[in-house]
C-alpha cells in the first residue's frame, strides 16, 4: 500500500510567502501616492467651499451700511465665525469688502502641488501674500512647504479690488497658530 502525503514542500511555502512579500512590496508605495492624492483632493475641496463662502460674503457685504466694524483700514472687520473674518474698508458711508479670510480644513501631509488639482481652481492660490502677477512661479498653488505643520490653523485669504468692485485679486494660504 502507498502512501498518501498530502500537505505542501517547505520549498512550496517559501515560494509563495516570496511572491506575496513582493507583491506587498510594490503595492505599499502606490498605495502611499493614491492616499495623499486623496489628501489633495480633500484639501482643494475644501478650498474651493473656501472660495464659495468668500465670494458669498463679498456679494453679502459690498455696500453693507450697517454697524461699525472693529478697529480701522484693513484691520476692519465685520464678524468672525467658523474661522472666517470679512475685512471692510470705507467708501463714502458704505463699506466695501477688501479681504475675506476663511479657515479651511487641509488634509495635506506634505510639501507638494496638490497632485494638480490646483490648477483647475478659478484663482492662483499662491503661499505667498503678494499678487501673483508678481510673485516667482515657484509655488504658483500654494506649496504650503516645509513649514507646513497639522497643528496649526490653515487659512485661505480672499483678496478683492481696492475700488470695491469684488473682483478677486488673488488668494494665499497661510497657517496661523502654534505648532
Amino acid at each position: 500500500m502507498k502512501k498518501n502525503k498530502k500537505g505542501f514542500t517547505l520549498a512550496e511555502l517559501l515560494i509563495v510567502v516570496a511572491i506575496i512579500g513582493v507583491l506587498v512590496a510594490i503595492s505599499i508605495p502606490i498605495f502611499s501616492r493614491q492616499l495623499e492624492k486623496s489628501r489633495d483632493a480633500v484639501s482643494i475641496a475644501s478650498i474651493r467651499s473656501a472660495y464659495a463662502v468668500a465670494m458669498s460674503d463679498m456679494l453679502t457685504y459690498n455696500g453693507y451700511q450697517g454697524e461699525n466694524g472693529s478697529g480701522t483700514g484693513q484691520n476692519n472687520y465685520i464678524h468672525e465665525e467658523n474661522g472666517t473674518r470679512i475685512y471692510v474698508n470705507h467708501a463714502g458711508s458704505k463699506y466695501y469688502v477688501s479681504a475675506v479670510w476663511v479657515k479651511v480644513n487641509v488634509k495635506s501631509k506634505k510639501a507638494n502641488d496638490w497632485s494638480g488639482l490646483a490648477d483647475n481652481l478659478p484663482f492662483t492660490l499662491t503661499d505667498t501674500n503678494k499678487n501673483p502677477a508678481t510673485v516667482a512661479s515657484t509655488h504658483p498653488h500654494g506649496d504650503m512647504g516645509k513649514d507646513f505643520s497639522e497643528n496649526k490653523d490653515t487659512y485661505v485669504a480672499f483678496y478683492f479690488d481696492s475700488k470695491g468692485t469684488g473682483n478677486l485679486q488673488y488668494a494665499y494660504i497661510f497657517q496661523n497658530g502654534k505648532s
